[in-house]
């Protein structure tokens, strides 16, 4: 299991995912059940847990193939994830069954709520915009992953020695406090 921890700026960064993705057609292998969630955590983590599995697919069976080839998708998962015991907070991930596919989605929370793409566009009428995430109800969820949290106090090693979290960098392509040149 990989050891990620989502950025300071997290919370942002999860809406603007969510809304980047709220519009978006669905497609299998760039906007789908589970690509979703690894754009989500890729972009609030840095981390992509997809990207053995990214591309390898574009259809609903291909999908399934990809990750049966791992065991299925919720071992795919547990091999990346630790589950969630007890109440899922914004931004971890859940398995919804969904009866239209022939596989489960992996979908975001947004307690109480959780949104996973959907082939079938949401709401539908004139003069209204296609909406292509599904709301699931979290309790209903199979099995929940836990999206590490930032630790918020503590020291730890930074560019110039022991330092205060808020002191060390949060990734290579926004390092803080700058570097002496």
């Amino acid at each position: 299991m990989t050891t990620i921890v989502r950025r300071i700026d997290w919370p942002g960064r999860l809406i603007d995912s969510v809304k980047e993705h709220m519009y978006a057609p669905f497609a299998w292998g760039s906007n789908d059940v589970v690509t979703f969630a690894a754009d989500t955590i890729a972009y609030t983590n840095g981390f992509d847990f997809l990207s053995g599995v990214r591309g390898t697919y574009s259809t609903e069976d291909g999908c399934v193939d990809a990750f049966a080839a791992h065991g299925g998708l919720q071992a795919f998962m547990d091999a990346r994830f630790e589950r969630q015991q007890g109440h899922p907070f914004r931004g971890d991930l859940c398995l919804v069954k969904t009866s239209s596919l022939k596989i489960a989605s992996v979908a975001v929370v947004f307690f109480p709520y959780a949104y996973a793409p959907h082939p079938v566009p949401l709401v539908r009428g004139a003069g209204r915009a296609r909406r292509y995430l599904a709301r699931y109800l979290v309790k209903d969820a199979e099995v929940v992953w836990r999206n590490p949290l930032p630790v918020p106090w503590g020291w730890g090693w930074g560019p110039w020695g022991f330092v205060p979290w808020w002191a060390t960098p949060l990734d290579e392509h926004n390092p803080w406090p700058p570097r002496p040149s």
